[in-house]
């Protein structure tokens, strides 16, 4: 199936529970998204006294991440739906595992940029 195709008919049996923690998972993605954002402009808003070129990089990279996380939420929702009401087993969720590797990343530049701001020259 492909990640456009509506969802099937919904099986008489279907737990209405697992469809609204799907939606809650959704809800959370979308806050998770807000705080990327959020966190982007942050760190160019706010004077932190550290590098600027590795300021704006996590900058960009959280906002970026936040962008292309909708999407990627909006289309895991969608598969997830699907396999509750057709009685299959949940897709395995990249997205998850891909955030947290970029998270790591910025978190590890910001770290190096307040190193390098705090250290005596």
């Amino acid at each position: 199936m492909t990640g456009n195709a509506a969802p099937g008919p919904e099986r008489e049996d279907t737990d209405p529970r697992f469809i609204l923690a799907n939606e809650r998972t959704l809800l959370a993605w979308a806050r998770t998204i807000i705080g990327l954002l959020a966190g982007g402009v942050a760190l160019q808003v706010v004077d932190l006294r550290m590098n600027d070129a590795l300021t704006f990089l996590a900058s960009v990279v959280l906002i970026i991440t936040g962008f292309l996380a909708a999407p990627a939420a909006i289309l895991h929702s969608r598969s997830v739906d699907r396999a509750i009401r057709d009685g299959q087993p949940a897709p395995r969720d990249r997205a998850a595992l891909v955030l947290t590797v970029i998270l790591a990343f910025v978190g590890v530049v910001v770290l190096a940029a307040v190193l390098a701001a705090r250290l005596p020259a």
